[in-house]
């Protein structure tokens, strides 16, 4: 199921999640350059509140794993 319906149908279960998480549920789970992954991402960041982007952008930039994906 893509990303953003898991979004629309549970959001408080996709909320709690954290960003590597969600793209492990997007596409084939690599973010890789014009991949399902990354366009299902997309599609989910340009859809959820700005409160969300914020947390997912802390989260982020702490998390050294992230920085290299």
């Amino acid at each position: 199921m893509p990303l953003l319906n898991l979004w629309k149908d549970n959001p408080e279960q996709i909320a709690s999640k954290h960003l590597s998480q969600l793209i492990g549920f997007a596409g084939e789970g690599k973010l890789k350059d014009d991949s399902d992954c990354s366009r299902e991402l997309r599609e989910y960041l340009a859809s959820v509140p700005s409160k969300r982007l914020a947390i997912y952008a802390e989260h982020w930039g702490s998390t050294p794993f992230l920085r290299t994906v």
